[in-house]
């Protein structure tokens, strides 16, 4: 069976980031959350979820099983580079502030948040982690040396 490249993978991850942010401004600008095209965004979001989960947990055991689980680690944070470790931090702090925003927006107005507006901001968490766990799999699979000499 032929391998699924892992630039494929980093592509659809990277589409679902992007889809996830144009949600996000739907859901926080007050958006038509009933139309079609933003139903499918979510459903595309939701079923992207468990994908990135298994993307990511496949990328992880294949290093894994090279390497042991504690040098795989240690492998996957040396292959990073910095500039894609602070855009997941900027990037995921920014699901951190959604996700306080649409807390207290349900505590404020003591109306429930409709399960759907979490979507979104799962989903990007959920495929930041991945592409970041599959791109340090594809740059292991290129070469063994880190990513930047010097780091932090």
């Amino acid at each position: 069976m032929r391998e699924l490249s892992p630039y494929v993978v980093l592509a659809v991850l990277g589409a679902v980031i992007a889809t996830c942010l144009v949600s996000l401004m739907v859901v926080f600008m007050g958006g038509p959350e009933g139309a079609n095209d933003f139903r499918s965004l979510l459903a595309l979001q939701l079923a992207a979820i468990p994908l990135a989960l298994l993307a990511a947990a496949v990328a992880l055991t294949v290093v894994a099983t090279r390497e042991g689980i504690g040098p795989a680690m240690t492998s996957i944070w040396r292959a990073l580079p910095q500039w894609m470790l602070l855009g997941f931090l900027v990037l995921n702090s920014l699901c951190v502030f959604g996700e306080v925003s649409l807390l207290i927006v349900a505590y404020a107005t003591e109306v429930a948040v409709p399960w759907q507006q979490h979507v979104p901001l799962i989903a990007m968490f959920c495929c930041s982690i991945a592409f970041m766990i599959v791109y340090a799999h594809a740059r292991l699979k290129r070469t063994r040396e880190p990513a930047r000499s010097g780091r932090w």
